[in-house]
């Protein structure tokens, strides 16, 4: 299990400890899947809000943008799965005015504003993940935010890099290249494949590790002896990613209180 998994469990344990009862429970329910949100608020079992979780430094969310070099500027994909709007719109004229900076992918931040920054983040989770509240823990214990007042909370910054698209379960399809890939390094071993997981019990200490096949690569994940299996995606295209940094571990009153009347509603 890899730690924001281990979080997203924390932040459900703790929310049902601190505001579960016979009709209000949380669940986890967003998994690999960036654009579902991490917790689910249910009452009497139907869903009434959805809630972000966020470790006090982490991502939080990407798109692809594309350089166009002859315009000098950007892009973005229509296979984004978030929309176009007027934030991404904001986003690409604030890389166009410092075009020959941003055109060239790199690991250093991007010279544009926080602002702009965080009004897409707010739009995203709003509109996109329909996620009205996140949970993160801070030096003191965990805070509850409103995603209208994270920059309250967060600094912002963003990078232009390249970065694989993610990961998905493999197909039945996929498991004789799985097999070729594991006897490639020494390991003879049944692999164990249904719609719900893939994966092989072995003795590799590793606790992660990437097998390169001759159409995929994939992703080894160890729990005990079992190692869960992942497929790699093959594309690999330049994403705005945004970062956050817990900046003020101070809980404010209006933030609970209004996620305290929601639940209420």
């Amino acid at each position: 299990m890899e730690n924001w998994e281990r979080f997203e469990l924390e932040c459900t344990n703790y929310l049902n400890d601190k505001y579960g009862n016979n009709n209000i429970r949380f669940a986890t329910d967003g998994g690999h899947n960036a654009n579902a949100s991490d917790v689910k608020a249910l009452r009497d079992g139907s869903e009434l809000l959805t809630i972000e979780c966020k470790m006090a430094a982490a991502q939080c969310g990407q798109f692809v943008l594309f350089t166009d070099h002859a315009a000098r500027t950007f892009e973005f994909s229509k296979r984004n799965k978030t929309p176009r709007d007027r934030y991404v719109d904001a986003i690409i004229a604030e890389m166009t005015k410092i075009y020959d900076r941003c055109s060239e992918t790199s690991n250093d931040d991007l010279d544009i504003r926080e602002s702009v920054i965080v009004d897409w983040v707010k739009s995203y989770y709003r509109d996109v993940k329909h996620s009205e509240f996140l949970i993160t823990q801070g030096e003191n214990g965990f805070l509850i935010i409103r995603i209208s007042n994270i920059d309250h909370y967060f600094s912002f910054t963003a990078k232009y890099r390249p970065k694989t698209s993610g990961s998905t379960h493999p197909a039945k399809s996929n498991i004789s290249e799985i097999n070729e890939a594991l006897r490639s390094i020494g390991i003879e071993t049944v692999v164990t494949h249904s719609k719900e997981e893939c994966f092989v019990e072995c003795n590799i200490e590793a606790e992660r590790l990437i097998l390169q096949g001759k159409k995929y690569r994939y992703q080894l994940k160890k729990e005990g002896r079992r190692h869960h299996i992942r497929r790699l995606s093959n594309t690999r295209n330049a994403n705005f990613i945004v970062s956050i940094k817990l900046k003020n571990s101070t809980q404010q009153a209006s933030d609970t209180e209004a996620f305290k009347a929601r639940l209420l509603e």
